[in-house]
């Protein structure tokens, strides 16, 4: 499987249903990747849901994309901050529920 790398990337919500709760919306990712198999590299792109964290720093997506997370978004680490969560470059994003 080939693995793309996400760079200045956050997590967000796909709002595409405007009848779901905020909640229920699923985690993408949004941020520029590089070595992309579609897309030329630095494009900015919103993944995909993720459906898989196979380890910390990989993301599967609903495509079946791999993505490793690379340099996060500094404004996204300061949203985080401001929110009360901190930001651990060790494990970047967690498993949901």
């Amino acid at each position: 499987m080939h693995t793309v790398l996400i760079n200045f990337w956050s997590v967000g919500r796909n709002v595409g249903d405007a009848y779901m709760a905020p909640e229920r919306l699923p985690e993408v990712l949004t941020g520029e990747v590089f070595g992309h198999p579609r897309k030329k590299n630095g494009t900015r792109v919103i993944t995909s849901a993720i459906v898989d964290i196979p380890e910390p720093g990989l993301v599967r997506t609903r495509s079946g994309t791999l993505y490793k997370l690379g340099e996060p978004a500094l404004e996204y680490i300061k949203y985080l901050r401001d929110i009360g969560y901190s930001f651990d470059p060790t494990n970047p994003i967690k498993r949901r529920g």
